[in-house]
């Protein structure tokens, strides 16, 4: 319900009750005077009375039944039938004729609005031109004996009750007027308080992005400034592994018994040299991808993060389910395989557990390939595992403090280079376990060479 038919059936109700009430009341009085006159009784007939009664309780009814514009419109005839019979009766120069449909022209504009009111106003008007026209040509012929009698004070009554009845009309109208117009400022008020409150939360919404930016370009800057700097130490870098590579190699070569720990440096510098090839390969966005086999990669990564494990007393289970070839950049999934294999080492520095074992599992279900690797140090902090994989965020402290960007990088290959993705199972207080899920890619040279066979084949 809006606010126009709020007001109208509040005001309805209140003109109808105090209707009925009269109604009653000269119901009452007009059965007092005809058993009191009896046969000389010359008023209206009661069944009138008990008629406008019943009138006025189906308009209560249909009001408190949401149908107000019903209600308001049966209200407005009945009054406009019952003035218009006192003037066909006792004459259009009846005074409290015209203020009768003063009355019924007022509650027309209050209930139904402004045109409807001066619908009312054309319509009385043209009520009353045709009855004077219809007494003026002996058509009616009201009683006037009116005219002739003394006016007696108690004779003004029904006048005065129907001005009183204005008077309502008017005030129930100005004081839902009132309430509308308190509402409407006291809404203006929360509006421009809301307003007030948005702009502030605008301003320091706009502040925090603002923050939010500049610290995003202050690690863009780090990063740009770290490649900057990384391409000249991985060109220096080169050199002297090269040689130390060589130089390794020379002993081995002029030592009859082969060293385990020698053979262990040899392959860790051949890796270095790979990562570095692959680091300053991805500076210049090239890409070196084959066919290779994950296990391999992955036995490499054991041998030479050995010496790490052994110092740290960890006892290091790599399970693969089969042999698992995929195609893609062999140099890119070992750097996964190392950071990840690392961190779980990592995790264990300066901590005292009763079972130091890191699981490695590699498995192949469907055209996915799985890569779990899961410790038992005590897990990540729940405050810290929404920040893991942010770039420069880092738990490590002291001697064993990183740069923060191993893991971010990890995911950075996983996702763009190989299409994957990295989930974590944390249960603090025990470990940690992270799930790599990559697609499986067939050899494409396998591929294109029976594209090749086929074609010249048909050829």
């Amino acid at each position: 319900m809006n606010e126009n038919e709020s007001r109208r059936e509040l005001i309805l109700n209140k003109l109808n009750q105090g209707s009925l009430t009269l109604s009653i009341i000269a119901g009452l009085i007009l059965l007092i005077d005809k058993l009191k006159y009896r046969e000389t009784y010359q008023g209206l007939p009661p069944s009138v009375i008990l008629g406008l009664i019943l009138i006025f309780v189906l308009v209560a009814n249909l009001n408190h039944h949401r149908h107000s514009n019903l209600a308001g419109t049966i209200f407005i005839a009945t009054y406009f039938l019952i003035n218009t019979s006192f003037l066909i009766q006792w004459g259009v120069n009846l005074p409290i004729g015209i203020i009768f449909y003063a009355l019924i022209i007022l509650m027309t504009g209050v209930l139904f609005g402004n045109i409807w009111g001066l619908i009312s106003l054309i319509g009385t008007s043209l009520t009353i031109i045709l009855i004077a026209i219809l007494e003026v040509t002996n058509i009616l012929h009201p009683d006037i004996h009116w005219h002739s009698e003394r006016i007696s004070p108690l004779d003004k009554i029904p006048e005065i009750i129907i001005l009183g009845i204005i008077m309502t009309v008017g005030y129930l109208y100005n004081r839902e007027v009132n309430k509308s117009l308190k509402k409407s400022k006291e809404l203006e008020t929360e509006l421009k308080a809301e307003r007030d409150l948005l702009e502030i939360k605008v301003e320091e919404r706009t502040k925090e992005l603002k923050e939010i930016q500049l610290e995003k370009m202050s690690d863009l800057y780090r990063f740009a400034e770290f490649g900057r700097l990384s391409s000249g130490i991985f060109h220096d870098l080169m050199n002297p592994l090269s040689a130390l590579t060589l130089n390794l190699g020379q002993v081995q070569k002029n030592n009859p018994e082969k060293s385990s720990f020698l053979e262990g440096a040899i392959r860790a510098s051949h890796k270095m040299e790979d990562f570095i090839s692959a680091l300053k390969n991805q500076i210049r966005r090239q890409s070196n991808k084959r066919y290779f086999s994950l296990n391999e990669e992955i036995d490499q990564i054991i041998k030479i993060l050995n010496h790490k494990i052994i110092k740290n007393n960890l006892s290091l289970k790599f399970s693969p389910t089969t042999e698992i070839k995929s195609y893609g950049d062999q140099v890119k999934f070992s750097q996964v395989a190392v950071n990840l294999i690392s961190n779980a080492i990592d995790a264990y520095a300066e901590k005292k557990y009763p079972h130091r074992i890191i699981n490695v599992s590699l498995k192949q279900q469907n055209n996915y390939i799985y890569l779990d690797v899961s410790d038992r140090a005590g897990g990540i902090d729940p405050i810290n595992l929404p920040r893991i994989f942010e770039p420069f965020f880092t738990t490590k402290h002291g001697v064993r403090e990183g740069l923060g960007i191993g893991l971010s990088s990890t995911k950075n290959i996983i996702e763009k280079d190989f299409s994957g993705s990295i989930k974590i199972k944390n249960d603090f207080g025990y470990g940690v376990k992270f799930i790599v899920k990559l697609p499986y890619r067939h050899d494409r040279s396998k591929q294109r060479t029976g594209r090749s066979d086929n074609q010249r084949t048909k050829a």
